[in-house]
C-alpha cells in the first residue's frame, strides 16, 4: 500500500469506470479467494487485512488508513490473498483493473505510478516486520495513538479497542491494560470511543525508549 493520491488526469475510460464506494463499520470489501478485479484506494477511514489460519482463527497482516491503496495484487491478476473488512465508516475509490492497465500500456505516467504502487508493499511489509520484531506492544500502541492523532490531539470516532489490537498486532485485554498504564502517567485522557494524547513528547520517548 502506498499514500499516494489517483493521478491529476485519469484517462477517461478509467474515470468513467471507477466508482466511490461508502461502507460502514465491520462490512466486507473482498474476501481470500476472490478474483482480484478491482485497485481500491482508500479515501477515509480504516480497512483492515487479514487471512484465516487452519484453525479458522483471524490474523491481522495491517490496517490501512486514509491515502493507502488495497488489493496491489489486482495488478498481476492473481486472486485476492486475503481478507479486508472495513473497522469503521470508510469510503473508497473502486477502479477497474482492466481499463487501468489498458491505459498504462500507452501512458508512461500511468505506468510508473502503477510501479509505484506495487513496490511499495514491500518496503511497508520490511516496516511493519522490523515493528513487530524490535518494538514491544506498548511501543507500538505509542506509535499507532501517536499517527492516529496526527492531526489533532483528540481521536475521536468509533475505533474500539479490538480495533487498536488490530493496529498493534495484540488482544484486546493488551490494548486495554496499556491504555489505563497510559493514563495513569498523565499521557492520555481516555473516554467513551474517546483519547485525547495530553503529553505528546512522552509518548514519542515511550515508542522509542522502552525496553
Amino acid at each position: 500500500m502506498l499514500r499516494l493520491s489517483p493521478p491529476e488526469h485519469w484517462p477517461e475510460a478509467v474515470r468513467r469506470s471507477s466508482e466511490i464506494v461508502t461502507l460502514r463499520k465491520g462490512e466486507m470489501i473482498f474476501q481470500e479467494g476472490d478474483g482480484a478485479s478491482h485497485l481500491y484506494h482508500l479515501c477515509s477511514g480504516h480497512v483492515r487485512l487479514f487471512r484465516l489460519t487452519g484453525q479458522d482463527r483471524e490474523v491481522t497482516l495491517c490496517v490501512a488508513s486514509q491515502g493507502q491503496w488495497l488489493s496491489e495484487g489486482s495488478l498481476s491478476g492473481v486472486a485476492q490473498p486475503f481478507f479486508a473488512e472495513s473497522l469503521d465508516a470508510a469510503v473508497l475509490l473502486r477502479i477497474p483493473i482492466q481499463p487501468l492497465l489498458q491505459a498504462a500500456r500507452v501512458n508512461m505516467e500511468l505506468a510508473q505510478f502503477l510501479v509505484q504502487i506495487v513496490t511499495s508493499q514491500i518496503s511497508l511489509l520490511q516496516k511493519q516486520h522490523q515493528q513487530l520484531v524490535f518494538q514491544d506492544v506498548a511501543q507500538r500502541l505509542a506509535t499507532t495513538l501517536l499517527t492516529l492523532a496526527s492531526q489533532s490531539k483528540m481521536i475521536n470516532g468509533k475505533l474500539s479497542h479490538q480495533d487498536l489490537a488490530y493496529m498493534v498486532g495484540s488482544t484486546r485485554e493488551t490494548i486495554t491494560k496499556l491504555l489505563g498504564e497510559f493514563r495513569d502517567l498523565g499521557l492520555l485522557e481516555l473516554g467513551y470511543r474517546k483519547i485525547g494524547l495530553l503529553d505528546e513528547e512522552g509518548l514519542r520517548r515511550l515508542a522509542t525508549e522502552r525496553q
